[in-house]
């Protein structure tokens, strides 16, 4: 007779188990501020990106507004980046957040390029992954440099 109430809290604690942890969707609302832009007419956006898969994007105002929202899921890294109409080809790396404070968020993001982190021996340093061994100059972007291990563009 014992054997049926086991059976019943297994199945109870299966059925339990099954279920999919829903996260809450996170809104984002921020600003870009861009430099060198002030006589080109640029139009920018916004990526965000969940271990290297595009989870949420979306367009910056005439003012550098812009708002993006995405329900995460199990990833482990949340990367920004812009997009810049000049350089339309382009992914240009902001900043990486492991998780959020909470489900509304406000941020702002600069793009200007003034600020490298060098190591001892004047290699450019990775703001991704602190690295600078894999680090190298853009050719056709002046300024900006291309991490093969994380591949991102800053």
């Amino acid at each position: 007779m014992k054997i049926v109430p086991a059976i019943s809290l297994i199945a109870f604690v299966a059925t339990l188990t099954s279920f999919v942890i829903a996260t809450n969707p996170v809104h984002i609302d921020g600003k870009i501020v861009v430099h060198a832009h002030d006589k080109r007419k640029c139009s920018f956006g916004i990526v965000v990106k969940g271990d290297d898969k595009v989870i949420g994007s979306s367009p910056v105002d005439s003012t550098g507004k812009f708002a993006v929202s995405f329900t995460p899921a199990k990833e482990t890294s949340f990367d920004f980046f812009y997009i810049d109409s000049h350089h339309a080809e382009d992914t240009i790396y902001l900043k990486s957040y492991k998780e959020f404070e909470s489900d509304h968020v406000e941020l702002t993001f600069y793009t200007f390029k003034g600020y490298l982190q060098v190591d001892e021996d004047d290699h450019v340093i990775c703001p991704k992954c602190s690295q600078s061994d894999k680090v190298t100059p853009i050719e056709k972007l002046p300024g900006y440099y291309y991490c093969a291990s994380d591949r991102i563009k800053f």
